[in-house]
């Protein structure tokens, strides 16, 4: 054959090609990994160990009966490839096939293999790939025409860009194109590492998928390794066109079927391919690490040369570790290097910190950024026995790491400093998990005055003891939520403990902020939230952590015991009345404040258990959740119409109103000192002082002036509208963002209209708030309040009017009262 006019170009490239060959020679069968599966090699492209030439592609075609097709295709090849000595056909035929029996074509090397009829394509590709030797395989159909000239050259080009030879190359076939690789061209060694080409059990449609779901996992796992040439164009003729114009691909249905039943039920199948090509590729990668090492020890000539204390890790009994003795390196993550937030950072380590080094990681807000990745990038490199993980948004002071040198002991895996948020108010002091086993959590608002153990731990500042941990990585499915407490959690799994440490503070700017501000960053909390769920409470995980581990430290057993004295709060024991309920509600509940996550816990639920009802605290089955609201801050109403007052609850203290009183508000009462009402700090003695009263409620009513119908109703009217103006005000602003993004999309407007069609029939404003069914607790966004920022809330918008009053101040509590009460049940 005459040679290509480009011969000497494709004789350099292959040229280059088995040189490269060469000097991956020595990796043959070797494993750095144990249980890995072995770097693999080939042979010198183009020639085989006797001599023999070896074609660099191989196709493989399964054909039957359409001889005319395939002279057609190879009639492409003959003419678009610049080199054909290096391409095989394998054809595979029916031995029952009297049109493809005897088949001949010149001018292409072709290879034919004859087997059983009725075989599934799964088990037809297979069969070719057995019999093929090139080093790059394609799976192709005879009904494809190529139209690139210098095919070849282009696809080989994409190959030698991946030493490791992991790559998919997805060539145009003009009818799916980039959406999916209908032909998929991949390497010999991803068929040795795999151990097949393609499933055999396949009919025929959800091959090409299988394969290009594999390399798609890798992607998921960080390694993009399919690469579309839109310009290499090998056209399937297997389509109809639509009236539009557009090519459609022919399917036959019950095929589709039947494939997509083994499609799903391979897919742990092709995890557990990913996760090997994964291997493999990272081996590959150290391999230039570990010649370069090899290189500095093979320098070494004389044996007590290197007989030297450098070598050495010293550790007397009176060793302390310190800044002074021991190097850490400190790795920065930060969006913006160049902002203050982060300059002030750096500033402050270079200022506070010794015996260092410094690893700035900046993304500069570069898409698909993902925390955890970039931490483990830093574990896979660091190089001293200490590592210290840090955002920029973290400020440390004088001291600050001989501070947390100083609670590492041989069964401490990790240290935690405290924190304080940029007001200075204490922010951090550990982690505290709520009972219900959703994965949510909280800090702990509480200073210790030792090392404090914890659950997990907060990611803005940790040291990490590398020999003990640095094995652990970060779980990169968690973008943004949940891999601290995931790290941490897997930290005690590993035998290790995770401490704070009560001598070092830093700032941090996020301190204490665990509410999500948007829409997509709720949703995104949402769905890594559930992700937590499944891996640790739906498997055990937790409870097995807390059975075996938390359970023997000391920190945790009074934690314990006051997450199950928090629990009996919502469950009130018959045997117990109401007033011992309320004595010992009482002593716990200030217990709380250290620990939101709790207080959000038991109003969440207690909330959940009223359903909407809010009856006075002295109901037979739901009087005791109604307390708790009232310890909170909410007045809760304890007695109704009592000698003329209504006896109020409200933030641990007991106030008598007149019942014909309009309004309850504390500010008012407290700032109008000759207003006429009773306070007292038990129940008891409230109810003595109005039984003591010279004058009734309504007495009392009768003789103030300002008291008058006309002032209640504008007192009223004045709470309705400042209410409402305030949800209104507090929605637009969260909701302005969105509702801008939703106008960019269509139907818009169809969307707005049902929206206020179903809030006008729910008719929110006419709801009249009466004393015995008070609305939601009022206050700021209080813990217990739903959020209109959390996705599990996002329906409680459209709640009625009486539930909207959590959106007011806390520090002006009040309540509305519309109707006379009723009684008490």
């Amino acid at each position: 054959m005459t040679p290509p006019k480009d011969s000497r170009l494709w004789a350099e490239k292959t040229t280059a090609a088995a040189s490269q060959d060469n000097r991956l020679s020595g990796l043959q069968n070797r494993s750095d990994m144990k249980g890995g599966p072995p770097i693999s090699t080939a042979s010198p492209r183009g020639v085989s160990m006797d001599n023999r030439r070896i074609p660099t592609f191989s196709f493989v075609l399964p054909t039957r009966g359409r001889p005319d097709r395939l002279c057609r295709l190879l009639d492409s090849f003959k003419e678009m490839t610049r080199c054909i000595e290096q391409i095989e056909v394998v054809l595979v035929v029916d031995e029952d096939d009297s049109k493809m029996r005897g088949f001949h074509y010149d001018g292409v090397p072709i290879k034919t293999v004859t087997v059983t009829p009725g075989l599934h394509m799964g088990a037809l590709n297979m069969a070719a790939y057995e019999a093929s030797t090139g080093r790059y395989i394609m799976i192709l159909n005879d009904d494809v025409v190529i139209r690139t000239p210098g095919w070849d050259e282009k696809i080989l080009s994409v190959f030698q860009s991946y030493a490791d030879d992991i790559v998919l190359v997805h060539v145009n076939d003009l009818i799916f194109k980039e959406k999916l690789c209908t032909f998929p061209f991949v390497s010999r060694t991803y068929c040795d590492i795999t151990g097949e080409l393609c499933p055999k059990g396949y009919y025929r449609h959800r091959i090409d998928d299988h394969i290009y779901n594999i390399f798609n996992l890798l992607g998921v796992m960080g390694k993009k390794r399919i690469v579309y040439l839109p310009d290499v164009v090998f056209e399937h003729e297997h389509y109809v066109v639509s009236v539009t114009g557009k090519r459609i691909y022919r399917l036959d249905n019950q095929i589709v079927e039947d494939d997509a039943v083994l499609f799903d039920e391979l897919l742990a199948q092709r995890k557990q391919t990913a996760a090997k090509l994964m291997e493999y590729i990272d081996r590959f990668a150290r391999k230039g690490r570990t010649d370069r090492l090899r290189q500095k020890m093979d320098a070494v000539e004389d044996s007590f040369s290197i007989r030297t204390t450098e070598h050495i890790h010293i550790q007397p009994e009176t060793l302390t570790l310190s800044s002074a003795n021991t190097r850490v390196t400190v790795a920065v993550v930060s969006a913006d290097s160049r902002s203050e937030v982060a300059r002030t950072c750096l500033n402050r380590i270079k200022q506070h910190t010794d015996n260092y080094e410094l690893i700035l990681l900046d993304n500069n807000f570069g898409p698909g950024f993902n925390h955890s990745r970039e931490m483990n990038r830093v574990l896979e490199i660091v190089q001293t026995d200490f590592l210290v993980l840090m955002d920029d948004d973290v400020f440390v002071g004088a001291g600050w790491l001989d501070g947390l040198f100083r609670c590492m002991a041989p069964d401490v895996g990790v240290v935690t400093p405290l924190h304080k948020d940029g007001a200075g108010r204490f922010s951090y002091g550990g982690i505290v998990f709520r009972p219900d086993q959703s994965g949510h959590h909280g800090h702990i608002f509480s200073r210790p005055e030792e090392v404090r153990s914890t659950m997990t731990l907060c990611s803005a500042c940790l040291l990490i003891d590398v020999n003990k941990c640095g094995h652990i990585r970060f779980n990169e499915v968690y973008h943004k939520y949940f891999l601290d407490i995931d790290y941490g959690l897997r930290i005690w799994e590993a035998g290790y403990r995770v401490v704070c440490a009560p001598e070092t503070v830093v700032t941090h700017l996020a301190g204490g902020t665990l509410s999500q501000e948007s829409l997509s960053s709720s949703l995104l909390f949402e769905k890594q939230r559930k992700y937590f769920e499944s891996e640790w409470h739906d498997t055990g995980r937790f409870e097995s952590l807390e059975e075996q581990v938390f359970s023997r430290v000391s920190e945790f057993e009074d934690l314990f015991q006051f997450t199950e004295d928090v629990n009996t709060l919502l469950h009130r024991k018959s045997s117990e009345s109401l007033s011992d309920f309320r004595r010992r509600a009482t002593e716990i509940y200030p217990k709380l404040a250290p620990y939101p996550a709790l207080e959000k816990y038991l109003f969440d639920h207690a909330e959940k258990e009223l359903a909407g009802e809010f009856p006075s605290a002295e109901h037979r089955k739901k009087g005791h959740l109604v307390f708790l609201f009232g310890l909170k801050g909410h007045p809760v109403l304890m007695k109704a119409d009592f000698m003329g007052f209504h006896v109020i609850f409200c933030a641990n203290r007991y106030y008598a109103i007149p019942a014909t009183e309009p309004v309850f508000d504390v500010a008012r009462i407290h700032k109008n000192g000759d207003r006429p009402r009773l306070s007292a700090l038990s129940y008891e003695e409230i109810l003595h002082a109005v039984t003591s009263s010279p004058t009734t409620g309504g007495d009392l009513n009768a003789s103030r002036r300002w008291h008058s119908r006309g002032r209640s109703i504008l007192l009223s009217a004045y709470y309705e509208m400042r209410t409402f103006f305030g949800i209104g005000l507090y929605v637009s602003k969260k909701a302005h963002r969105l509702i801008a993004k939703d106008m960019t999309r269509s139907g818009f407007s169809r969307r707005t209209y049902r929206f206020m069609k179903r809030l006008i029939k729910r008719n929110p404003f006419k709801r009249k708030v009466t004393v015995n069914h008070l609305s939601t607790p009022t206050g700021g966004v209080p813990q217990s309040a739903p959020s209109f920022s959390n996705p599990l809330t996002v329906d409680r918008l459209r709640r009625k009017y009486s539930h909207y009053r959590i959106m007011l101040n806390t520090e002006n509590r009040y309540w509305v009262i519309r109707h006379k009460p009723t009684a008490v049940p």
